[in-house]
C-alpha cells in the first residue's frame, strides 16, 4: 500500500503529525519492555499489568490500544478471571480532537495562533504577579529600613546600642559615686 504524503508511520499505524508517531514509538517500546519483563503465561500476572496499564492511562496512541485489547482478549478466555474484574479500555482523546470530531474545524492558521494568544495571555499574568511581588518586596525592604533607623536613632536600649548605653550608664554611676565621696570627705574635713 502506498504511503500518504506527510504521514509518519509507527508500529504499523499512519500518523498525521511526527509528535503523535514519536508517542506511538515510546509505547512500543514500552510494550516491549512488558513483555519482556512480564511471565505472559501467568494469568495473574497478566491481570494486575493490564489493570495498572487501564488505571494509569499510559496508553493514548492505536498501538498501545491494540497491546491493551489483545491482553484483554486473553485475560476474557481465561475462566479463573471473572469477566467483570476486568476493566474496560478508557480512551483518551485531545481537546483538538474532540472539537474536530464535533464539527468545529478551525484553518490550521487559527489553530497556529490559538497557542500564542494562550501564551501571551499567560505572560499578561505573569506581569502582574510580577507586579505585585515587585511592589511587595520593596515596601517590606522600606519597612526594615526604617525600623533599623528608628532602633539606632531611639533613645531606648535595643541590641544595636545596648553596649554605649550600659557604658554611659556605669560611668554616670561613678562620676556620681566619685562627686558623693568628694562630698563626704569635705564633710569630715571641715
Amino acid at each position: 500500500m502506498a504511503r500518504l504524503k506527510d504521514t509518519y508511520e509507527a508500529g504499523g499505524f499512519l500518523f498525521e503529525t511526527k509528535e503523535e508517531a514519536e508517542l506511538a514509538e515510546r509505547e512500543l517500546e514500552g510494550i516491549r519492555y512488558i513483555k519482556t519483563k512480564t511471565d505472559m503465561e501467568n494469568p495473574e500476572m497478566v491481570f494486575q499489568v493490564y489493570d495498572n496499564l487501564v488505571t494509569q492511562r499510559l496508553f493514548e496512541t492505536p498501538v498501545g490500544y491494540c497491546f491493551l485489547n489483545e491482553l484483554r482478549e486473553y485475560l476474557l478466555r481465561i475462566p479463573a478471571i471473572q469477566n467483570s474484574d476486568i476493566k474496560d479500555i478508557p480512551i483518551i482523546r485531545k481537546k483538538e480532537e474532540k472539537k474536530s470530531k464535533a464539527g468545529n474545524e478551525e484553518p490550521k492558521k487559527k489553530k497556529a495562533e490559538k497557542p500564542k494568544k494562550e501564551r501571551q495571555e499567560r505572560n499578561v499574568d505573569y506581569k502582574s504577579r510580577c507586579r505585585l511581588f515587585m511592589t511587595t518586596t520593596l515596601i517590606l525592604a522600606i519597612s526594615v529600613i526604617t525600623m533599623m533607623f528608628l532602633a539606632s536613632t531611639a533613645d531606648n536600649v535595643n541590641i544595636l546600642n545596648y553596649e554605649n548605653k550600659l557604658l554611659d550608664k556605669y560611668s554616670a554611676w561613678e562620676q556620681e559615686l566619685e562627686e558623693r565621696e568628694a562630698a563626704v570627705k569635705e564633710l569630715e574635713q571641715q
